[in-house]
């Protein structure tokens, strides 16, 4: 899907995926309070879980071929990721770390 985009698209793409992901990051920030990260390492860990599910779901050869279902995996994989560091983090905060 990437590989048949120009240059052009491509930094388009980008730019719309940071800004979204800047918006759901600042929302976040807000809900998650001292268990979170700050809104832009929310925003960076978005970004890097949206891209870690994409990529274990292609090394997995799982079926997300159409456009919505890669869109879903994104999205879950950027969750995911977030919950996951809070967890990790209010975890180590309340052992003392």
């Amino acid at each position: 899907m990437l590989t048949s985009m120009d240059t052009v698209s491509l930094l388009v793409l980008g730019l719309a995926i940071a800004a979204g992901a800047y918006f759901i990051a600042a929302a976040m920030d807000g809900v998650m309070g001292p268990d979170g990260f700050g809104t832009v390492p929310n925003m960076v860990i978005l970004i890097a879980g949206s891209f870690l599910g994409l990529y274990a779901t292609e090394y997995l050869h799982l079926p997300a071929y159409s456009t919505t279902s890669q869109a879903v995996v994104g999205v879950s994989g950027a969750f995911s990721c977030l919950a996951f560091l809070a967890v990790l983090k209010s975890l180590a905060n309340r052992f003392g770390y």
